[in-house]
């Protein structure tokens, strides 16, 4: 039997795992296409979701590891470490705080053995946010859009399951500061798509400015405009030390 490896990176999300672990209950007794093991993430938390976790789990019949980071490295290095601490034939990320429903992995899993292709990811049908949140959501990716980076595309999250393959070009990368989603968009591994509706969590821990500064990161490192602007006054200043140099001799 093939094994699906749930990769959960958490930072002070206590007050969601209880439903979280329900899900995890109710989504091991309903899956029995693949053996589930859980692997989560605390990165840093300050307020026991670590703990917590491990004490609803043990309680649970769900295959688990928990894993300590020393402190907040930030969602995509506790991505990374989740993927790279269990050997598995697929993976799926999902969120600790209960917007990523647990109950669509099985429809992802069918459907991406169905197609045979490398990459099913989730898009939201709609957003779980009001009106403030959704209006500078358009607007970003309006700014994506006009930026040309395709890598981010409206409604898609960090909610894919994909093959081991996926995940082993993932940790394969040098680059230590990626955001992974955006990486599995730009391998451009035959993909498949299902839309979900998210769950509006009571309270999440990716609060607007840690979005922001994750959209920024996104932008400067796949925007094609941008970087040949930094190209260009690169030049530019290389051309102007090179005159400076070239006058003082």
């Amino acid at each position: 039997m093939e094994k699906l490896v749930v990769v959960i990176p958490a930072f002070n999300e206590r007050e969601n795992i209880d439903n979280l672990v329900n899900s995890l209950e109710k989504l091991a007794a309903s899956f029995n296409e693949v053996r589930l093991k859980v692997v989560f993430v605390d990165d840093g938390s300050v307020d026991g979701t670590g703990e917590y976790f491990l004490e609803r789990i043990k309680k649970s019949n769900v295959p688990f590891k928990v894993i300590f980071l020393s402190r907040n490295f930030g969602k995509d290095s506790a991505v990374r470490t989740g993927l790279g601490e269990e050997e598995g034939d697929y993976y799926v990320i999902v969120d600790a705080d209960g917007q990523t429903p647990l109950s669509y992995i099985p429809l992802m899993y069918k459907k991406l053995k169905e197609t045979g292709v490398e990459v099913c990811s989730a898009c939201k049908r709609k957003e779980a946010y009001r009106f403030p949140r959704k209006f500078l959501s358009a607007l970003f990716f309006f700014l994506v859009k006009l930026l040309k980076v395709k890598e981010l595309r409206g409604g898609y999250s960090d909610f894919k399951l994909f093959t081991r393959k996926v995940r082993d070009c993932v940790l394969s990368s040098q680059e230590r500061d990626m955001v992974v989603r955006n990486y599995i968009e730009w391998m451009k591994f035959p993909e498949t798509t299902i839309e979900f509706i998210p769950v509006k969590s009571r309270k999440t821990s990716f609060s607007f400015s840690r979005l922001f500064f994750l959209g920024l990161k996104s932008i400067f490192y796949f925007s094609p405009v941008l970087l040949r602007f930094n190209f260009v006054l690169s030049a530019v200043f290389l051309l102007v030390a090179l005159g400076y140099f070239g006058m003082g001799v």
